[in-house]
């Protein structure tokens, strides 16, 4: 066979080549030039403008993670397409804000930290976004008419976006490093100028808004304790018999508890005939590890008027995965996954958790079950605690509270009541209680008092002190005390 030479053909090729790959068809809607000036505003308030917006229940549900509700029997990559292309808009295409709220997201998953898969589908909401929110009024972008920017709602397509065009082609990575986006960063002079609300109480002075843990030994009345305060905010009450509350709507997860047990302790503190309609309860709720966290944002969405979600008891909805995280990591983020979402949806969360042995030096924040993961993720933490007289002492310590002890006392029914500040509490009774043991006039050793009262040598030493101070009791010369009684003439 003769051997012919090799012809330059590019033409030829180049039409084959078109045949089999046609090039795309060329439309009025270009890629858009981005960044755009930046919104004004910071990530809480432009999701709360998604949430309330008029397409806000999908923005909600692929926020939470309930993708199926609108995809069905669809793959989540399309649901992560979606909540892109709203992301697009909401943050005038700001590609690194559209990667750190996704990463908020409950659609987040280890593929979105696949570098093709994540700036693929952020490239391609951004491509389809022909406007953008602007919070002036409901003008588009660019401005060729059409819907009000609250109604656009981005389409998706199935379609991958194309790879290799003339456009993309050899283009040069940016971020060679793989950097995370930047925080944002502020000088102390805008710091300085910002205007911070104060902080709101469920209960003034004693839980407030945020992440409370809840903590107390087994069978010490926490249950009660957080009945009283759930039937106080759903009726506009008074928690603990003294402290009026606002009303608003309470879910109450009683998850170590039957619905029989929670009719009767109800029926013990409700006073009412009817019963508010605004408490909600469950004896079940899924783990973290199973995605309960945003199942409760969902629900929280349909139920604005709930402030208060109480959780009896942190064991319940622990995640159990096996990991080799330490302790303190497991327990950190456990707390940190329900402080986001309190902190997002503005609500208070209680977790209800339980308290170890207590020795009588010990700081009583160091023996709450647990590492110190708990404590140093939440807002508050409060110790409830029972002395030999059955009196309750409530332990609290917050980072937008004063640390303190209060006094409380328990009736028949199981409820506490409000007794005051600990300390002045105890030693009034103390005091009354020494008095009453000098009224036959006869001095008494300290021995002898702590044999009755079963009270420290140190305690009633003090106690002593105190009265002597107020001019209550004398002192012999043998070291006895008698009761003190001035008389005028």
């Amino acid at each position: 066979m003769a051997c012919t030479g090799i012809e330059y053909r590019q033409n030829e090729l180049e039409l084959f080549l078109r045949e089999i790959w046609p090039e795309p068809e060329k439309t009025d809607n270009q890629k858009p030039t981005f960044p755009l000036e930046p919104l004004d505003l910071d990530d809480e308030e432009l999701l709360k403008r998604a949430r309330e917006a008029v397409n806000g229940g999908k923005f909600s549900r692929l926020w939470a993670g309930n993708w199926q509700a609108d995809f069905g029997d669809k793959s989540q990559s399309e649901a992560d397409l979606a909540l892109c292309g709203l992301l697009a808009f909401w943050t005038r295409r700001d590609k690194e804000r559209m990667d750190r709220l996704f990463r908020r997201s409950g659609l987040y998953r280890d593929k979105w930290d696949r570098d093709d898969y994540r700036n693929g589908t952020m490239d391609k909401a951004i491509v389809e976004c022909r406007e953008v929110y602007t919070p002036s009024g409901p003008k588009s972008e660019p401005g060729n008419g059409g819907p009000s920017p609250i109604e656009w709602e981005p389409g998706y397509s199935i379609e991958p976006p194309p790879q290799n065009t003339h456009e993309n082609y050899g283009r040069k990575e940016t971020n060679p490093l793989r950097l995370p986006p930047m925080p944002e960063v502020i000088t102390a002079a805008a710091l300085q100028k910002k205007q911070f609300r104060n902080p709101e109480f469920i209960v003034k002075d004693i839980i407030p808004e945020g992440t409370t843990l809840f903590t107390g030994k087994a069978k010490v009345g926490k249950s009660f304790a957080m009945a009283d305060i759930a039937l106080a905010c759903s009726c506009g009450g008074r928690a603990f018999g003294k402290i009026a509350v606002p009303k608003f709507g309470v879910l109450y997860l009683c998850l170590e508890d039957q619905e029989r047990r929670i009719q009767k302790r109800i029926g013990v503190l409700c006073l009412r005939e009817s019963w508010p309609e605004n408490l909600h309860l469950s004896t079940t709720w899924p783990r973290i590890d199973q995605r309960g966290i945003p199942l409760l944002q969902e629900w929280l969405e349909h139920h604005r008027d709930v402030k208060l979600v109480i959780v009896d008891t942190l064991a319940k909805i622990k995640s159990r995965k096996r990991t080799t995280q330490t302790l303190y990591d497991i327990d950190y983020q456990c707390i940190e996954a329900v402080k986001s979402l309190a902190d997002m949806m503005d609500i208070s969360i209680i977790i209800v958790h339980h308290l170890r042995k207590m020795a009588a030096d010990d700081d009583p924040f160091d023996c709450i079950s647990g590492s110190t993961g708990l404590t140093g993720a939440v807002d508050t933490a409060i110790i409830l605690r029972r002395d030999r007289t059955g009196k309750g002492l409530l332990y609290v310590r917050g980072r937008d509270i004063e640390e303190q002890e209060l006094a409380l006392d328990r009736d028949s029914s199981g409820g506490w009541t409000l007794l005051g500040n600990a300390e002045t509490v105890i030693h009034s009774e103390e005091q009354a209680l020494i008095l009453s043991l000098m009224d036959d006039g006869e001095p008494i050793s300290i021995t002898q008092i702590c044999q009755v009262t079963g009270k420290s040598k140190q305690n009633v030493y003090n106690s002593l002190s105190r009265l002597a101070q107020k001019g209550a009791v004398k002192k012999t010369k043998v070291g006895r005390y008698f009761k003190y009684i001035k008389t005028t003439i």
